[in-house]
């Protein structure tokens, strides 16, 4: 089963941050762009589970 989130991305001044409206416990904050979103991606599947 596939399920879809809408994720909200915040640039701040030294870092980016991605949390998941509907899924509270998933917030992930990165360096870098990139970092930020195999963090998120590793905190969406973590709370499927």
């Amino acid at each position: 089963m596939k399920l879809t989130y809408a994720v909200v991305f915040e640039k701040a001044p030294s870092n980016w941050c991605a949390y998941v409206p509907d899924a509270p416990v998933c917030v992930s904050v990165g360096d870098t762009w990139e970092e930020m979103l195999e963090m998120i991606d590793e905190a969406l599947r973590a709370s499927a589970d």
